[in-house]
């Protein structure tokens, strides 16, 4: 694909791809590229002769073009979600490899899944996969799953004689492998010479490291960091790690380079100033100051933003009212789909008021690695911890600041269950005075279905005595009670940076709901005593609360 989409560039025909059928796709693609595209996006193999079901969306605009070719043969069944009415396409295969292709070139989110089932008389079905090397494959029933990444979406009607079949479930992501009608697009913000987006996060402690990033574009050949210690004449010079970023389908942009440095052996509680060497360009002195240890700081926090340029217009807002932020954290959703980098772009140029001078500390949510898909781009842009469970790394970690434990949690892409013992670990060896724990999934919203988070890390939670959980997902502001002496259950806080929901809310009794977008969350704690407030885009109090800790 990305052979085929340079050599569109190199024709300058991206906007012909604006509105083009199937078969004038097709003609760009020689013979071994269309053979490709027809046999290699799905392969298994099956131990005896089998029927395979192919099903796909009827709202889908164009038939694959591989189905006809390949003699599968349109049935009058029907296959039901509560979405969608799936088509089924049937064909016979001997034993062996059963090779499927493209879901199309429309990104058309429902893509097909398959059903396969042995011949009558043949023996017990076997299927081994072959691409994707990991592949489910499991009854099929009704309440079958056929997408991965919407495990809700369960099938409603299926025919009888699916009967004894299997059902191979897939993701939604994989509309994207071949994408190209309506697929290019642009960004606003493409990159330069000039070093820009900074990012500062941090991969160790707090105390004693900093880490930056920023990006150019690729005619850049090496970039470095000079800093210095304020009041001191000595400077240190740290050349920078590189990283290609490649958005092949963003036309004015698909490559850029992202420069990453961490800043070690530094002091607690000291000041210093840095420059970004780049070529013959030396950028504006930035400044930083380390973490002291103690316990007197602040920081703010953010609901889901989903690139939202307005959200990024409020920032000197919020900065000028609570000035003493130490660093800010997000609850995922940081934009509204994590592969296209030209989102990244306006993310990045709305938060730069915040980005150019303190710490950003993340979490993703399902807008970050969407329909199923690995957040690649979300780990290109932000370098966190590596100390979480080795299933997620970088996407759950922890990190200390002051007197408190920030445990960052993924909750989209890694099973609940599968981080309880690293989780447990952390927290039982935590001597921190305060515990946040912070994820994209609410699980104490009217509508929240989040079952496996209240089973498996609330108990943990209460056991030891975690006080808030920041979270977002749905766009209003939502608080649990504040009476935490009896259950020692954490207060569960809930927010959003872009606009609100459309629909009302439903607030559970004695919990705190808000029906308002564009907020901020602003923390300080001081010793025994936490403050919690959330304001408007005006600035006024919508939430406020105190915790102080007397044992």
């Amino acid at each position: 694909m990305e052979k085929t989409i340079r050599k569109i560039y190199q024709r300058q025909q991206v906007d012909l791809f604006k509105d083009i059928s199937q078969q004038e796709v097709l003609t760009y693609f020689d013979a071994d590229g269309l053979q490709i595209l027809a046999n290699d996006y799905w392969v298994f193999e099956v131990n005896a002769d089998a029927e395979v079901f192919v099903c796909r969306d009827m709202n889908q605009k164009e038939v694959p073009f591989w189905l006809t070719q390949h003699n599968f043969q349109k049935t009058k069944d029907t296959v039901k979600n509560d979405n969608v009415t799936y088509e089924v396409w049937r064909k016979v295969f001997k034993k062996g490899q059963v090779q499927l292709g493209v879901n199309g070139f429309d990104r058309h989110r429902y893509v097909y899944f398959v059903v396969v089932k042995a011949l009558e008389g043949r023996g017990e079905l076997k299927i081994r996969p072959i691409w994707p090397i990991v592949q489910q494959v499991n009854p099929v029933e009704i309440g079958s799953v056929v997408y991965h990444d919407w495990e809700e979406l369960t099938l409603t009607q299926i025919p009888t004689h699916f009967k004894g079949g299997y059902v191979l479930p897939t993701i939604r992501g994989r509309s994207r492998e071949a994408h190209l009608i309506g697929a290019f697009r642009h960004t606003t913000y493409p990159a330069t010479l000039e070093p820009d987006q900074l990012i500062r996060t941090w991969t160790d402690d707090p105390k004693t490291t900093l880490d930056l990033s920023w990006r150019t574009n690729t005619n850049v050949e090496t970039c470095s960091i000079a800093y210095w210690q304020q009041g001191q004449m000595d400077t240190s010079k740290v050349r920078a790690n590189e990283t290609l970023i490649q958005d092949v389908l963003l036309a004015n942009d698909p490559d850029i380079k992202r420069f990453n440095v961490q800043l070690t052996n530094l002091k607690p509680g000291t000041a210093y100033g840095f420059q970004i060497l780049s070529g013959p360009i030396t950028s504006k002195v930035y400044t930083f100051k380390t973490d002291s240890g103690k316990a007197q700081f602040e920081f703010g926090w953010f609901g889901d933003v989903h690139n939202d340029e307005r959200w990024g217009h409020l920032l000197p807002r919020w900065r000028q009212l609570y000035p003493e932020a130490k660093f800010y954290l997000q609850v995922g959703d940081l934009v509204n789909t994590g592969l296209y980098r030209d989102q990244w772009d306006q993310l990045l140029h709305a938060a730069q008021p915040i980005l150019d001078d303190k710490p950003f500390m993340a979490v993703p949510g399902n807008h970050d690695s969407q329909e199923g898909l690995f957040p690649s781009m979300y780990l290109h842009y932000l370098k966190y911890p590596h100390n979480g469970p080795t299933v997620a790394e970088g996407l759950s970690y922890h990190f200390v600041y002051g007197n408190t434990l920030f445990l960052m949690l993924d909750v989209v892409g890694t099973s609940v269950s599968d981080q309880k013992k690293w989780l447990e670990e952390v927290l039982e060896g935590s001597k921190e005075r305060f515990k946040i724990a912070v994820f994209h999934f609410a699980p104490h919203t009217a509508e929240s279905t989040y079952t496996d988070i209240i089973q498996i890390w609330e108990p943990l939670f209460k056991k030891y005595e975690v006080d808030l959980v920041l979270t977002g997902h749905f766009h209003y502001y939502h608080r649990t009670q504040l009476n935490r002496e009896k259950s020692h259950s954490p207060i569960y806080i809930m927010s959003v940076g872009t606009k609100e929901k459309g629909e009302e809310i439903e607030v559970k009794t004695g919990d705190v709901g808000v029906h308002k977008g564009y907020l901020y969350q602003h923390v300080k704690i001081d010793g025994n005593s936490l403050h919690m407030r959330s304001v408007d885009s005006l600035g006024n109090n919508i939430d406020e609360f105190k915790l102080t800790k007397t044992n």
